[in-house]
């Protein structure tokens, strides 16, 4: 057992695991004066998309209707689907209800240099000059044409990242208050 937990950060390490932004950035929020009587879990959180400028309204509509925050994430990352992290957070945090958000905060440029062993070259002569990759990431050719690639000499690119800002609200569902009989 101890060998296999040694060994998880080596296989990452080598394997690139990327660790939950929505973990990373997450911040409880106390409640007031105390912890509040939860429901039981169900097991499963319900993830509803909404406008980042209806997120405060949706949540205090939330909070009216028994529920209670129990913490919240935000970050701006480069445009991927995190909804398997969004996912993972909301189950450990015995989130029944989580209100999501996501919105363009911008985009990123770098200049990229591609040797001629890359691999990379050949995808560009063959695509017109633009190369797609995952997670919102795309690069162009900065030559004149696409056939000068076929020399050996590094090929310079622009990379462009889209930047996204990710709002996660956690809620939880308050246990209904038992009613007891005055005499």
């Amino acid at each position: 057992m101890k060998a296999q937990l040694l060994s998880l950060p080596i296989i990452c390490l080598l394997f690139g695991c990327q660790a939950n932004p929505y973990a990373q950035s997450f911040k409880p929020t106390p409640f007031p004066g105390g912890e509040p009587p939860a429901a039981a879990y169900s097991g499963t959180s319900k993830i509803i998309p909404v406008p980042q400028a209806s997120l405060v309204s949706e949540t205090k509509n939330y909070e009216k209707h028994g529920y209670f925050v129990v913490g919240y994430s935000i970050f701006t990352r480069e445009a991927d689907d995190y909804s398997a992290a969004l996912a993972s957070k909301a189950k450990e945090v015995q989130a029944d209800i989580v209100l999501t958000s996501t919105q363009f905060a911008g985009m990123k440029r770098e200049l990229l240099s591609v040797s001629p062993s890359s691999g990379l070259r050949d995808g560009l002569s063959n695509s017109g000059g633009y190369v797609n990759e995952s997670g919102g990431r795309f690069a162009t050719n900065q030559q004149s044409s696409p056939s000068m690639m076929t020399n050996s000499a590094p090929t310079t690119l622009s990379s462009n990242t889209i930047e996204m800002h990710y709002s996660a609200v956690f809620l939880r569902k308050v246990s209904p208050q038992p009613v007891t009989p005055t005499n």
